[in-house]
């Protein structure tokens, strides 16, 4: 949980002062699940607007993932308003995965629909 709320919290604080893309290539590089999980999360619920650089990298790291690993959900939420083409080849590919709230959250996400979740 240290790893997930750090995560969450490097990029809410990089938002802060306009840097979310420059943190999110950095955390990119350290390949940390939890934290990428954690910075996932937070750009899905504080709303963090990326570069389309940045998004880029970060569904070229996650397509190495299963479809159905924990990180996905977060993904799938944080990418609602993502436009680039291989964000939607991405979110398609998530809204096959073998679990439910994935699936549900690449479909709002592929509908450019943000849904806030609780995630206690």
């Amino acid at each position: 949980m240290v790893f997930v709320a750090t995560g969450d919290a490097l990029i809410r604080l990089a938002a802060l002062h306009e840097q979310a893309d420059q943190m999110w290539h950095t955390l990119l590089q350290q390949r940390n699940d939890h934290v990428l999980a954690g910075a996932l999360r937070a750009t899905h619920m504080a709303d963090v607007s990326l570069r389309d650089d940045t998004i880029t990298a970060i569904v070229t790291v996650l397509e190495g993932y299963e479809s159905d690993h924990p990180i996905m959900f977060w993904a799938a939420t944080a990418a609602w308003r993502w436009k680039l083409l291989s964000a939607h080849v991405f979110l398609k590919t998530l809204a096959t995965s073998a679990r439910e709230d994935i699936r549900e959250a690449a479909s709002h996400s592929l509908q450019g629909k943000l849904v806030k979740h609780n995630i206690l």
